[in-house]
C-alpha cells in the first residue's frame, strides 16, 4: 500500500505539477524529510527541489516576526509588567516566572483563536471580581495585587503585544496573526509559485484563516489524510475538524476534499496486550521488535510516555541496527538535569561550609564521579570515605581540596562559593558542562547524554544572553527558579533526517508518516488520549462562550492521529499499563474499546504477566573449610565475647560474615546522636565518674559533688565520642539532655540507697577480662573476653552489673525457672546469657568468698533499680548465682561453642 505522502505526489504528478515551482507545507520537520526522499523516488528526471517547510516555520517567514522562545516571552512580558504597574502592586520576578508561562500561553491561545480578544479579557475581570465578592474590607497586599492585575489584564495583553511587534517579535499566535494580514502581500512577493498543505488536522481559527486566503487565489491545494471509516463513525471524533472543514470552509461549497480514503478497512493484525508496569511494556515491545526484525517494511515504536526513552533504547534487542528517534524528551527527566539542580541547591545561599549529604549527592553522581578516576582509584570515593570515617557533618572547602589528587580544579568549580554571583554560576556552569562532555567524548559513547548537555549549554547561553540584556536575574536563587521553570516546562527535542528501519517517536511526530508495523505504548486514559489536564487561567465556560478550545477537541486531536497512524499499518500492536495502583495506568484507553465495539477488526487481546519464578526459599549455608576452621581456632585463642556468641545464635550467617570475613559495618556520618553512641557516652561518664571510687565505698558527698560536675563531664564525653558532631541544637540537644538525666537520675538512686543505710563499695569499673573456657570436649585453645561494667560490694554481697541504654528491660526477662528445655532463642536469653557469662568468667578467675548476685541497670526502667538474675519458681527462686547455675550455664556456653567449633555443622542461615 503506497504511503500517503506517495499518494499525494503522484496524483500531483499526474496533473503536471511544477514541482520545482512550488512551496510544499506540512505540519513538522520529520514529515518533510520524508516527502524529500519519496519525491526523488516519485520524480526519475532531475529538478530543482521545491521548497518544503513546517507550517510553523512557514508562518514565521509569512508573519516576518522573529519566534521568541518561552524564556525570552517571560523576561519581555516581565518588562512590561514592570512599566505599566505601579511599584507598590508589582511582584518579584521569583514570584512571578510561577504564574507567568501559563499567562502567556492563554494569550497564545487567544490570539490563535479570536481575532479579537476584548470580549475574553472583559469576561475573565468579571469573573475574578465575582471570585472574591465576599472579601473583607481590608484585604491583604497580596489580593490587592492579585485584583489588581485581573482588573488589568486587558491593559497587559495590549501593551505586550505591541511590545512584541515593535521588536518585531512574538509567540506563535501573534505570529499567526500578523500572517494572515501578510498573505495578499507575499503572494505577490513570491509571483506564480503553487503552494501544497499536506497533512494537517486540527487548524486552529487563524491557520484555518490563513490556508483558506491561500486557496482563494487559485495557486493552493489542500490534501487531508482521513478514511471514510472516521469520516462517518458514531464511535470516535477522529473526523472532527476536517468534518467541520467540509462544512464550514467556502472552499468546500461545491466540491469534495481530497481525499477520503478507504485504507483503514483492509485487514490488519490488531493486538490489544495489557501488561503490568511501564518496564514491563517496554521489555515486551523488545520482544515484538526482534521477532520483526528480519520482516519488511518499517516499524514505529510510538511512546505515550515520552519518559520511557531511554528505557525502550535499553530494551531494544541487540543488532537491531539504526534507529532514528524524533521525540521530545523531558529535560527533568534527565541526569544532567538532576546534576544541576543538586548544585543550584547547594549554592543556594552564600556559604562556606556545606551539609554533607549535599557534597556526597554531587561526588558521587554518574556524571562527576569518572571524573576523579585516576590510575584505578576514584577520589570522590577516598573523600566520601573520608567523610563519613571523620562524621563530618558541615565540610569546607579546603578538606575536599586536601583530599583529592587529581583534579583539584573541579572540585573548585564545583564547590568553591559562587558569592551569590549570576555571572559566576552560569560561567561555572558551562564550564562543568564543557567537563563533562570532554569526558564522555574520550571515555564513553553516551550520545543521549551529550545531546542533553548540548541543550543545557543552550540554556544556559540563552540566560547569560538575558541577564545582560534585562536586570531581573539578581541573585542564585532567582536564578535556580528560572533553571527549574524551563527544565519542568521544556524538552530536548531529537530531530534526524535518518530513515532507519525502527523510528521511535511521540504521537504528534507521527503525522503524514505511515508504517507497516505500528506499536503503541500506555494507550492507557488519561496518556492517550490525556484527558482533562489543560493549565491555563482561562475558565472551562469562558472558553466554551468563546469557542476557544478545551480538552474535548485535545481528545479529537489524539484520536485523530491515532486511527490515522494505524490506518494503512499491517500489524498494530497496543499495549496498555494494566497497573491500577498508578497515576496513569489500569484502565485501557478509549481507543481500545472503540475498535472492539466497531467490529470491523477482531481485537487480538491478551493479558501478559511477567513472568514470576518460584522463589522456593533457600537458606544460606556455608560450609567450614579447612581455612574457615583455622580463623576459628585464631578466633577462639583471641577469646569469643557475650556478644559475639549471641550474634551467632541469633544468625551464624551474620557471625561469618562479620567474625570470619570480617565485613564491617557500613560506616556512615552520624549526623543525629545514634543510641550505640549514647551507650558509650553514659558508660564513659559513669566510669569517669565512678573509677575514683574503686576499692572505696561510694559516699553522697562525692555523689553530690559529681552532680554539680555532670554537664561538663557529659559534655567532655560527647565532644570525645561523637567525633566533629554537632549536639548543642536540634535533636542532638534533646539527647545530650537525656544523657545528663540518665546519669542525675542514676546517681539520685545511688545517693537515696546510702541514705537508706547501704554500704556500697566499688571493686571494679569496666574491668576487663580474658578467660580460658575449660573443657575436655576441646583440644584447641578457647577463650572468654568481655568487659564487665561495674563490680561492687552491696551490703556483703558481690553485684556484677550491666549497664543498659537501650530498649527498655522488664525484671521477668532475667528469670529462669528450669535449666531442663531451655529454648537458645536470642530475644529469650540475651539478657540472662550475657550476664552469666559475666559470672562464669568473674567465677574463674576470683576466690570470692560472698554471695554473687548479677544484674542489669535499665535506664529506661530506673524506677526498678537493679534488675537481678533470678532462678526459681514464683515461690522458690534466688537471685544468688550458685555453683550449679554456673555449672549448667557452662553446658549451655559448652553446647554452643562446640556447635561454632564443629567442622561438620555448617553456617546456616536462620528465618529472622
Amino acid at each position: 500500500m503506497d504511503s500517503f505522502i506517495k499518494k499525494v505526489l503522484l496524483d500531483l504528478k499526474n496533473q503536471n505539477f511544477d514541482f520545482s515551482q512550488s512551496i510544499f507545507i506540512l505540519p513538522n520537520k520529520r514529515s518533510g524529510y520524508h516527502l524529500k526522499k519519496t519525491l526523488s523516488e516519485v520524480i526519475s528526471k532531475t529538478i530543482f527541489s521545491p521548497e518544503i517547510v513546517s507550517i510553523e516555520n512557514f508562518i514565521e517567514e509569512l508573519s516576518e516576526l522573529k519566534l521568541l522562545s518561552n524564556t525570552e516571552l517571560i523576561f519581555e512580558f516581565y518588562s512590561i509588567y514592570l512599566k505599566i504597574t505601579p511599584k507598590d502592586k508589582q511582584e518579584k520576578f521569583e514570584d512571578f516566572i510561577k504564574w507567568s508561562r501559563i499567562l502567556i500561553q492563554d494569550f497564545n491561545l487567544i490570539d490563535k483563536e479570536i481575532e479579537d480578544p476584548s470580549q475574553v479579557f472583559d469576561y475573565l475581570k468579571a469573573v475574578k471580581e465575582m471570585d472574591h465578592w465576599s472579601l473583607d474590607s481590608n484585604p491583604t497586599e497580596l489580593v490587592k495585587r492579585h485584583l489588581y492585575f485581573w482588573s488589568n489584564i486587558k491593559s497587559y495583553y495590549r501593551e505586550f503585544s505591541n511590545h512584541l511587534l515593535n521588536i518585531n517579535s512574538g509567540y506563535q499566535g501573534v505570529l499567526e496573526k500578523k500572517a494572515l494580514n501578510n498573505v495578499q502581500n507575499y503572494i505577490k512577493k513570491k509571483g506564480d509559485l503553487k503552494y501544497v498543505f499536506i497533512g494537517f488536522n486540527a487548524l486552529n481559527k487563524i491557520e484555518s484563516l490563513v490556508i483558506q486566503e491561500f486557496l482563494k487565489t487559485g495557486l493552493a491545494e489542500i490534501y487531508w489524510d482521513i478514511d471514510k471509516i472516521s469520516v462517518n463513525s458514531t464511535f470516535n471524533n477522529s473526523a472532527f475538524f476536517i468534518n467541520q472543514y467540509r462544512s464550514n470552509w467556502p472552499y468546500y461549497k461545491n466540491k469534495e476534499i481530497n481525499w477520503i480514503n478507504d485504507n483503514y478497512s483492509a485487514k490488519k493484525n490488531i493486538d490489544s496486550v495489557g501488561i503490568s508496569k511501564n518496564i514491563g511494556q517496554v521489555k515486551y515491545i523488545g520482544e515484538i521488535v526482534k521477532k520483526n526484525i528480519g520482516n519488511e517494511g518499517k516499524i514505529a515504536i510510538i511512546l505515550g510516555d515520552e519518559s520511557l526513552l531511554i528505557p525502550m533504547l535499553n530494551s531494544l534487542p541487540k543488532g537491531v541496527g539504526g534507529v532514528n528517534i524524533t521525540m521530545g524528551f523531558p529535560l527533568f527527566s534527565s541526569s544532567v538535569s538532576s546534576l544541576f539542580y543538586k548544585l543550584f541547591r547547594l549554592h543556594t545561599k552564600a556559604q562556606t561550609t556545606y551539609y554533607y549529604k549535599d557534597v556526597i549527592s554531587i561526588l558521587s553522581h554518574e556524571l562527576i564521579k569518572p571524573l576523579f578516576n585516576s590510575k584505578k582509584i576514584n577520589y570522590s570515593d577516598i573523600i566520601i570515605e573520608k567523610i563519613n570515617n571523620g562524621n563530618i557533618v558541615n565540610i569546607k572547602l579546603e578538606f575536599l581540596i586536601s583530599n583529592t589528587q587529581v583534579n583539584k580544579s573541579l572540585i573548585k568549580l564545583l564547590f568553591k562559593n559562587w558569592s551569590n554571583n549570576v555571572d559566576i554560576a552560569i560561567s561555572n556552569s558551562k564550564e562543568l558542562i564543557t567537563q563533562i562532555r570532554d569526558s564522555l567524548l574520550i571515555k564513553d559513547h553516551r550520545i543521549l547524554t551529550i545531546e542533553h548537555l548540548y541543550r543545557f549549554n543552550e540554556i544556559f547561553n540563552e540566560l547569560f544572553i538575558l541577564k545582560k540584556r534585562f536586570k531581573f536575574i539578581n541573585s542564585i536563587s532567582i536564578l535556580f527558579d528560572l533553571f527549574q521553570d524551563i527544565v519542568k516546562n521544556e524538552r530536548l527535542k531529537f530531530n534526524s533526517e535518518s530513515f532507519s528501519k525502527i523510528q521511535i517517536m511521540g504521537l504528534l511526530e507521527s503525522r503524514v508518516l505511515d508504517f507497516d508495523t505500528v506499536i503503541i505504548s500506555s494507550v492507557n486514559e488519561g496518556v492517550l488520549p490525556s484527558g482533562n489536564t489543560e493549565n491555563s487561567f482561562i475558565p472551562f465556560d469562558v472558553k466554551i462562550d468563546n469557542n476557544i478550545p478545551t480538552y474535548k477537541e485535545q481528545d479529537a486531536i489524539f484520536s485523530y492521529h491515532f486511527y490515522r497512524l494505524i490506518q494503512r499499518a499491517k500489524n498494530v500492536h497496543l499495549i496498555y499499563n494494566t497497573e491500577v495502583d498508578t497515576l496513569k495506568g489500569g484502565e485501557k484507553s478509549r481507543f481500545i474499546r472503540q475498535i472492539e465495539f466497531e467490529g470491523i477488526h477482531t481485537l487480538n487481546q491478551k493479558i501478559i504477566n511477567s513472568y514470576t519464578p518460584k522463589n522456593e526459599e533457600k537458606l544460606i549455608e556455608i560450609a567450614k573449610t579447612k581455612g574457615i576452621i583455622n580463623d576459628l581456632k585464631n578466633l577462639a585463642k583471641k577469646g569469643f565475647s557475650a556478644s559475639s556468641l549471641l550474634s551467632y545464635i541469633r544468625e551464624p550467617i551474620t557471625f561469618y560474615y562479620k567474625k570470619i570475613l570480617k565485613i564491617p559495618d557500613e560506616l556512615r556520618v552520624e549526623e543525629t546522636v545514634e543510641s550505640n553512641t549514647l551507650g558509650t557516652v553514659i558508660h564513659e561518664s559513669l566510669k569517669e565518674i565512678y573509677t575514683p571510687l574503686v576499692n572505696k565505698f561510694i559516699t553522697t558527698e562525692y555523689l553530690k559533688a559529681q552532680l554539680k560536675e555532670l554537664d561538663k563531664i557529659v559534655k567532655t564525653q560527647f565532644e570525645i565520642i561523637y567525633n566533629n558532631g554537632q549536639f548543642k541544637t536540634g535533636k542532638n540537644l534533646i539527647i545530650f539532655e537525656v544523657a545528663i538525666k540518665y546519669i542525675s537520675d542514676f546517681i539520685k538512686l545511688e545517693i537515696e540507697s546510702i541514705e537508706k543505710g547501704n554500704k556500697i563499695q566499688i571493686i571494679g569499673i569496666e574491668e576487663n577480662f580474658n578467660v580460658k573456657f575449660q573443657s575436655k570436649k576441646f583440644k584447641e585453645e578457647i577463650n572468654l573476653k568481655g568487659q564487665i561494667d561495674r563490680i561492687d560490694n552491696f551490703n556483703g554481697s558481690l553485684r556484677i552489673i550491666d549497664y543498659k541504654t537501650g530498649k527498655k528491660i522488664e525484671k521477668r526477662e532475667l528469670n529462669i525457672s528450669s535449666w531442663e528445655n531451655i529454648e537458645i532463642d536470642h530475644d529469650k536469653i540475651k539478657n540472662w546469657f550475657q550476664l552469666l557469662f559475666y559470672a562464669y568468667a568473674f567465677n574463674m578467675t576470683n576466690n570470692q568468698n560472698l554471695p554473687i548476685e548479677v544484674g542489669i541497670i535499665s535506664f529506661k526502667n530506673l524506677k526498678s533499680g537493679l534488675l537481678k538474675f533470678n532462678f526459681g519458681t514464683r515461690f522458690d527462686n534466688t537471685s544468688i548465682v550458685s555453683d550449679e547455675t554456673i555449672r549448667n550455664y557452662k553446658i549451655i556456653l559448652e553446647d554452643i561453642l562446640t556447635e561454632i567449633m564443629n567442622s561438620k555443622i555448617s553456617f546456616i542461615e536462620k528465618k529472622i
